[in-house]
């Protein structure tokens, strides 16, 4: 494996980590935010959204 493409790799990796990091986090703060406001809650569905667009490009 060249460097470049040990590099790539690891850019890669480090990306989908920091993609299923985030991801989690949402999913936490989506559930505080129902329990605490409400699911109608404008920053509710705030999450919501933001936590859909996530899982929906979750390749990076």
């Amino acid at each position: 494996m060249s460097t470049m493409t040990h590099i790539a790799s690891m850019q890669y990796f480090i990306q989908a980590t920091l993609l299923i990091s985030s991801i989690g986090f949402y999913i936490e703060a989506l559930a505080i935010a129902q329990q605490r406001l409400g699911a109608n809650h404008p920053n509710t569905i705030t999450i919501r959204k933001n936590l859909e667009d996530l899982q929906r490009n979750r390749h990076p």
